[in-house]
């Protein structure tokens, strides 16, 4: 007997189950909802939208305007979509978390009332930023990444920008610079690094240049010279101050050394230098002054200006001593020669007749000294500059500073 009751109840409970079911498959299915939802929408937005009013009590009264009251209940909902549309898609006012911490568009509104730790998506949805904010503003310690999930920046913020101590990476996540930033510029004291790893330069910066007391490191990160920068240059005229044995301390880099009857030439390959002194001295090692220095550029680097033509340095340096054709020096000829064999330049190459005595130590024996070269030189500020032409109103591949 107990056992009909409960198959009569389990059937009845069935019948109620699957009839509950099947409803909802009904009111679900794509046929329903085009046929009956659909159809109703459209019926309620014909309805509503239906612009033309049918009598007086379709419309407001605005001083001697009528206004049909279907027509503002149509723009209070296009307002009113396109509103959600901007607060939800476009400057969402909802923030979200992520790892437990509050993400943000970056053009959201609240974002902009915000302080303490946040995500930061950007236009194109990732998450470019993460750290402290104040009041929307980028403050404190961050961390700024690419697109792609590289590092770009982590350290410390204000205003937006990169302020105070930070690190700054390529676009492969191998560290850049290290070091002091103002607004977004390397400034104060810092390390910079060379995209296979090995470190640059370490020292003082400004206006994101090398700029005050520095020390530059070559390819293998071992120092080649100590002293003083400017504008991301070598301050070649602090050298004129040194005696030989001095600029053996401020000068580790690759050298050789040329000599001949007259002169010994001292190539600094790694600051793009070289000098000469009188080679009636026994060593090098001794207490000399040397004559002047050779700088194997062709961009003259002056009060924060660079120049590249003979016509630009006859506006800046106006007391020109010395125009025209002079023969070849030793020293010059080297000059040339370590010029074209790093870069192009306006000076064939010139034959030098030379024996290695040591390492990196050349016995000069001849040269073609028939070659001539065409100089301009200008004094300013007790300084003599040369600069070396192939011709007349050519421009210049290398220059000389000498004291006067």
């Amino acid at each position: 007997m107990l056992g009909r009751i409960l198959d009569a109840l389990i059937s009845t409970l069935r019948g109620k189950i699957m009839s509950l079911v099947n409803m909802i498959k009904r009111f679900t299915s794509p046929v329903y909802l085009q046929s009956t939802v659909v159809a109703r929408v459209r019926a309620f937005f014909t309805n509503h939208f239906t612009i033309k009013p049918r009598n007086k009590r379709d419309y407001f009264t605005v001083f001697v305007w009528m206004i049909s009251k279907r027509l503002v209940f149509m723009l209070c909902i296009i307002a009113g979509v396109l509103g959600l549309y901007y607060i939800t898609i476009v400057n969402p006012v909802m923030s979200l978390k992520v790892d437990g911490v509050r993400t943000y568009s970056y053009n959201s509104v609240p974002l902009r009332f915000v302080s303490g730790k946040v995500n930061i998506r950007a236009k194109s949805g990732y998450i470019a930023y993460t750290g402290n904010v104040q009041k929307g503003k980028v403050t404190g310690e961050g961390t700024l990444r690419s697109k792609n999930g590289n590092l770009i920046y982590e350290g410390h913020f204000d205003n937006n920008y990169y302020n105070g101590e930070g690190k700054l990476y390529y676009d492969t996540e191998a560290l850049r610079y290290s070091g002091g930033f103002v607004n977004n510029i390397f400034e104060g004291t810092g390390t910079l690094f060379r995209k296979n790893g090995s470190v640059e330069y370490e020292g003082e910066f400004l206006h994101g240049q090398k700029n005050g007391q520095g020390i530059l490191f070559g390819s293998n990160s071992k120092p080649v010279y100590t002293g003083r920068f400017a504008n991301d240059e070598v301050v070649y005229t602090d050298l004129l101050d040194l005696m030989t044995a001095e600029i053996s301390k401020v000068y580790t880099g690759a050298s050789q050394v040329y000599r001949d009857d007259n002169d010994f030439i001292v190539t600094m390959d790694d600051i793009d230098a070289l000098y000469t002194v009188d080679s009636s001295v026994e060593t090098l090692d001794d207490a000399i002054s040397i004559d002047g220095i050779y700088v194997l550029k062709n961009v003259f680097d002056y009060q924060g200006k660079k120049y590249t033509s003979i016509s630009e340095l006859k506006d800046m340096l106006s007391d020109i001593e010395y125009e025209g054709n002079s023969n070849i020096l030793l020293s010059e000829a080297v000059c040339v020669k370590k010029i074209n064999q790093k870069r192009e330049s306006q000076f064939e190459q010139i034959s030098i007749s030379e024996e290695e005595i040591y390492k990196n130590v050349f016995e000069v024996s001849d040269f073609d000294s028939d070659n001539s070269l065409y100089l301009y030189s200008f004094s300013s500020d007790g300084i003599r500059y040369t600069f070396f032409c192939a011709d007349k109103y050519g421009r210049f591949d290398f220059y000389l500073v000498e004291k006067e």
